[in-house]
């Protein structure tokens, strides 16, 4: 009776689990350059996920925008998406898709929000990841966010079209995406607007199944037992 009750409970974490675990895939670039994180709205539980390249040149590409990378993990129950941007001068932007289960988060304005830190005490755009979590949660802490004003059309110029992202997805921009903005020499920190849902997990109907699996295999663990 004691393994068959610590079957269904463990089968019941099981589903627990696999309710809670969002398998994305994100596709993004920035001009100039970008770093992926995911955490909660108040900043706790920052993951990094990535970053372009460190340099003004692709790897491949041209330019550190030119194209995307790709990148694919796991978000937890209630996790946003964080980007953090900055720009080399001249024109600015970042672009991409996340995708999840049925479910897609582009960049556009209605879908993100924007803070800009002040001052350049965490500024070191070299570094890998360029904001650490806890400095970047630090930040979000003291936060006030807003919307961005800025976005474009994957296909204008001087970025043309970014293959590999969403047609849907937009160039954005806190203010502006050419010429000077009031955040050169700094970064941006964008954040979704609502977390990803938990939706690419197993159906019920399956979550059963790997119950009644347990269950039966407690009852041959029993029949083996009455045998010997």
């Amino acid at each position: 009776m004691k393994f068959r009750q610590s079957l269904i409970a463990f089968a019941c974490l099981f589903a627990a689990a696999a309710a809670h675990a969002v398998p994305v895939t994100a596709t993004l670039t920035a001009d100039n350059h970008y770093g992926l994180y995911v955490g909660q709205a108040d900043g706790s539980g920052l993951q990094f996920i990535g970053r372009n390249e460190t340099g003004s040149g692709g790897n491949p590409g041209q330019y550190n925008w030119s194209l995307p990378e790709t990148y694919s993990f796991n978000a937890g129950a209630g996790d946003y998406a964080y980007v953090v941007a900055w720009d080399d001068g001249d024109a600015q932007m970042w672009i991409g898709d996340f995708q999840w289960g049925a479910n897609e988060l582009v960049s556009d304005l209605a879908s993100w929000e924007y803070f800009v830190p002040t001052g350049t005490a965490t500024w070191n755009p070299a570094g890998t990841p360029p904001v650490t979590t806890a400095q970047l949660d630090s930040l979000i802490d003291a936060a006030t966010w807003a919307s961005p004003l800025a976005q474009g059309n994957n296909g204008i110029g001087p970025w043309n079209t970014i293959a590999g992202v969403d047609s849907d997805a937009k160039f954005i921009w806190h203010d502006t995406l050419g010429g000077t903005s009031s955040s050169d020499g700094k970064f941006v920190v964008f954040r979704s607007k609502a977390p990803f849902e938990a939706q690419a997990v197993p159906e019920p109907g399956s979550l059963a199944l790997v119950g009644l699996g347990l269950l039966g295999a407690a009852a041959v663990r029993r029949r083996a037992r009455r045998a010997a």
